[in-house]
């Protein structure tokens, strides 16, 4: 028994250790003073991005704590694995600022604008690339160079399949305003600042980011025929996450909100209380096909 309190008590030391090294590095590769952003601009939308960082940190460091290797101890194997995985957390950010909101400065809206609704969206980014990297590290592997290997080449799928997501998603989703203009939700997110779409635009990542999870959790990375095995599973999961995702807003439109259109209380009224009912549909589906499918 003193042995299992031992090894609980290292594990709990490695993962603190990686969640410190985390918010530190956030603040060391970001143009942001978090003491600036939080304390003296008091700037909700950097606290709505922070936050949604720090979850993203906790979700892979969960993975971290489940993953095995046969040459590491496990607290040795969180350092190493979860050390890892705070990296690939941050490359996402760089990708969403530079893929999927390419249009407009990230750090600009945040900072400057104190963009609510961009703040959404980057949060949701990082809860969905965490909840991605807690699939990839929740199975075994034959060693350090094979769980790297395959952590890496899951980041980077899985990445893919998000950005693929978020463009259908864009391009599909448009907001129809009283003056006759109709605006897409870069548009809204980048010209009026909107906190309501940019809620609605997280939901849906978060939600499909579960499924995409799903499709890689538990797998142990113990041969390349197991490794493409999993790469298709991931593949068939991700393509019916993003599908059944994009039917659930008419859903909730027709049959849970029928008294109000969703499009026009998010894109004209910037209306939040619909705006998070939409998104927990999105992130409740998500968990739910998560349980059907991991």
């Amino acid at each position: 028994m003193l042995l299992d309190v031992l090894d609980n008590l290292s594990r709990l030391l490695a993962a603190a250790s990686v969640a410190m090294f985390a918010v530190y590095f956030y603040d060391w590769t970001t143009p942001f003073s978090f003491r600036r952003e939080l304390s003296e601009k008091d700037n909700p939308a950097f606290g709505i991005n922070l936050a949604g960082y720090i979850f993203g940190v906790i979700l892979l460091i969960l993975g971290a704590t489940s993953t095995g290797t046969e040459a590491l101890s496990h607290p040795l194997d969180i350092a190493v694995f979860g050390t890892l995985a705070v990296l690939l957390l941050r490359l996402g950010a760089v990708l969403t600022d530079k893929v999927i909101l390419s249009s407009f400065s990230v750090w600009k809206e945040i900072n400057e604008d104190k963009n609510l609704g961009t703040g959404f969206v980057t949060a949701g980014v990082f809860v969905g690339t965490g909840a991605i990297l807690n699939g990839a590290l929740s199975g075994d592997s034959s060693g350090i160079l094979m769980g790297v290997l395959t952590t890496l080449g899951y980041f980077l799928l899985a990445q893919l399949i998000l950005v693929i997501a978020s463009y259908v998603y864009i391009r599909l989703i448009k907001y129809h305003h009283s003056d006759g203009t109709v605006l897409g939700v870069l548009e809204e997110l980048r010209d009026r600042d909107n906190p309501a779409v940019g809620l609605s635009f997280a939901g849906y990542i978060v939600g499909v980011s579960l499924v995409v999870s799903a499709g890689i959790s538990g797998t142990d990375f113990t041969s390349w025929p197991a490794l493409s095995e999993a790469l298709l599973t991931l593949l068939f999961s991700s393509i019916l996450g993003i599908v059944v995702m994009l039917i659930i807003r008419p859903f909730v439109d027709r049959a849970v909100i029928p008294y109000a259109a969703v499009s026009d209380e998010v894109g004209e009224q910037k209306n939040l209380a619909i705006a998070g009912v939409n998104a927990t549909f999105y992130i409740g589906l998500g968990l739910i096909l998560h349980g059907l499918t991991a």
